[in-house]
């Protein structure tokens, strides 16, 4: 917001992740009679998007929108139920999908009516079914408003009626426009629900005790309009872990399910959340620069504590001098170039199998408080030091090897550094998290640059597997809007355009962004070709 920015203006960052092809959509800019657009669309839904005065960005998390009730049969093996003593039907359905080069495929699937909207049975055995009551199986279009709503609106208050119709998106929506306002919104379509009941629990489904009594409205939603702090953001967390002084006054008194959902971390922030309000406390004023370093951060946070944990260690490891000299100056960034970066994964990686929940306990001691470490801890680091020095060693470029040598970006037969990375389990690998990650999550982050590798190959190199796919970092002004993106790995499928890795190659490898050309004259000089479709009249 203006007041936490030199540019006068709000700043806003788009960061969705998931797996890293961010082919699935495409990047356009729309100019039409009563309708400019530019962002990521996905089929027909400008969804991830800015237009003349105001942008918005999604993040996962939400209300808990959906319900699990187990249901009685009336006798086993029985497709009927009793609902408040009435009986009712478990309705069967065949289903029947065409496999290719293979024969049809043949199940059935079996739903109630609770709550008034279909429930799929998700598990049964004999005297029993499970059912799953959620809004959105009959509300799909609701994003599809939604989507044209927001595109439509002027400022970043207009989004609460935006967002305003059945089966809104399920997601944290923030939206900053020129005027410099802000907005957000723990967004869900919400079933209210009687009190009294665990609903993170199966609950009984023959009985209307249990049964929704309606929705909330959009008003009843956790949402923040300009607020003091100057900024929000949300890195996929419960809303009352947004900022570093408690609960925000939103949300008091509200029920549990209207600030946190299963895929939600319970009763404490992400590692990246974490992340951004170290960074911010450090930064009173944000320009342009600074902006677009948070964005494309890779900085494992308190790194200074993990050094400190390396120098007492180090007499225990005296034969490891230069690998332990050079990890000692590992100043917290992941950087592809970073020859510090990749030992201290090397060391991680070696200290985790060591930890016990006593070791691992003082870790986080040492890590997040500042405690001395105990003479078993720095003994366990110590023999990390010694099997990461020996794993080290036998690099290709030895000692010398930087970390993008080992964690790459891999497309279409390209394959280059990367920076940025996380300190969790291998995606996709047959390793687990260490007890310190069980313990304290925080030790265990994801850069703010978000990229997580999957196990290593036959050559030792990590390919990244999931992160950030898909940017978008809006500066706003009385001038309008100035956008700034980057698409992993490009924008085409074809392996042989030269738009199928050049993002990759230009932008994320090198941890940069491009403009994006708003106006036809700014994009004039960039097109490459041009196709003209003339409606017939």
């Amino acid at each position: 917001m203006p007041s936490r920015t030199t540019t006068g203006g709000a700043v806003l960052l788009s960061d969705p992740h998931g797996p890293i092809d961010g082919r699935f959509v495409y990047e356009y800019r729309l100019h039409a009679p009563g309708l400019e657009s530019a962002g990521f669309a996905q089929g027909p839904m400008l969804l991830i998007a800015r237009n003349a005065s105001v942008g918005w960005a999604f993040t996962t998390g939400s209300p808990d929108v959906s319900d699990c009730y187990v249901v009685r049969r009336v006798a086993t093996g029985a497709w009927r139920y009793l609902f408040d003593g009435k009986a009712r039907p478990i309705t069967r359905f065949p289903i029947d999908i065409a496999v290719k080069g293979g024969p049809k495929r043949h199940f059935t699937g079996a739903y109630t009516r609770h709550n008034g909207v279909y429930s799929p049975v998700i598990a049964e055995d004999a005297k029993k079914v499970w059912i799953v009551s959620t809004p959105y199986i009959e509300h799909l279009e609701g994003i599809h408003n939604a989507a044209w709503r927001m595109n439509r609106a002027r400022r970043a208050g207009d989004f609460a009626q935006a967002l305003d119709v059945p089966g809104m998106p399920i997601q944290n929506v923030t939206a900053a426009d020129t005027h410099g306002d802000s907005f957000y919104i723990h967004a869900g379509m919400t079933p209210r629900r009687p009190p009294g009941f665990d609903w993170q629990q199966p609950q009984d489904g023959n009985t209307s005790r249990t049964a929704w009594r309606g929705y909330h409205p959009t008003s009843d939603l956790f949402t923040l309009r300009s607020p003091a702090a100057g900024y929000v953001a949300n890195n996929n967390v419960d809303p009352r872990f947004m900022y570093p002084d408690g609960e925000p006054t939103a949300a008091a008194k509200m029920p549990n399910y209207l600030l946190a959902e299963g895929w939600t971390p319970e009763g404490r922030r992400t590692d990246r959340e974490d992340r951004f309000l170290l960074a911010v406390a450090g930064t009173p004023k944000f320009d342009e620069e600074t902006a677009r370093q948070m964005a494309l951060d890779v900085t494992v946070s308190r790194s200074d504590r993990w050094t400190a944990l390396v120098k007492a260690a180090a007499s225990a490891a005296p034969g490891n001098g230069a690998f332990t000299a050079d990890l000692a100056k590992f100043d917290g960034a992941l950087r592809a170039d970073s020859t510090a970066a990749l030992k201290y994964m090397l060391w991680r990686r070696a200290l985790r199998p060591g930890l016990n929940d006593a070791t691992a306990r003082n870790l986080a001691e040492v890590v997040m408080k500042g405690a001395s470490p105990g003479t078993d801890l720095v003994a366990t680091a110590a023999r990390a030091l010694d099997a990461a020095a020996k794993e080290a060693a036998v690099l290709p470029q030895g000692l010398a090897t930087p970390y993008g040598a080992v964690y790459r970006i891999v497309s279409d037969g390209v394959s280059l550094p990367m920076s940025g990375g996380r300190l969790g389990a291998d995606i996709g690998g047959k390793d687990k998290p260490g007890p310190e990650c069980r313990i304290e999550p925080l030790l265990c982050p994801t850069t703010l640059f978000a990229i997580g590798y999957g196990p290593p190959a036959a050559d030792g190199t990590r390919t990244a597997v999931v992160g950030s796919r898909m940017m978008r970092l809006d500066f706003y002004g009385p001038q309008g809007i100035r956008s700034f993106t980057m698409q992993n790995p490009g924008t085409s499928l074809d392996p042989a355009s030269p738009h199928a890795t050049d993002q990759m190659r230009a932008l994320i490898s090198q941890r940069a962004l491009k403009p994006v050309a708003w106006t036809w004259e700014a994009l004039a000089g960039e097109v490459k070709s041009k196709v003209v479709l003339q409606r017939e009249r």
